[in-house]
């Protein structure tokens, strides 16, 4: 379970403001933004580390309920990348 310390570089931006975890386990896999417009939102995963086709369906429906809850009546998307 390697690179803790640039996990942590990028948990925190330059003027303190920290996104949002995706816990798998306990253990933070990914980092979550979500982006809205008018007609839409998109909330974009970022893995920090691979999930296994179980653990990001399952992100992905978490994902998908945080949506409907923040941000009702409008076209819902789940992105997913990997980290750079």
């Amino acid at each position: 379970m390697g690179g803790g310390g640039h996990d942590r570089r990028r948990a925190f931006s330059r003027n303190g403001i920290v996104p949002g975890f995706v816990l798998v386990d306990g253990i933070v896999q990914a980092i979550w933004r979500l982006t809205t417009a008018r007609t839409g939102a998109t909330l974009r995963i970022e893995e920090l580390r691979p999930l296994a086709c179980e653990q990001r369906a399952e992100v992905e429906a978490e994902g998908r309920r945080m949506l409907a809850f923040a941000v009702p009546d409008v076209v819902h998307d789940v992105e997913f990348c990997s980290a750079a």
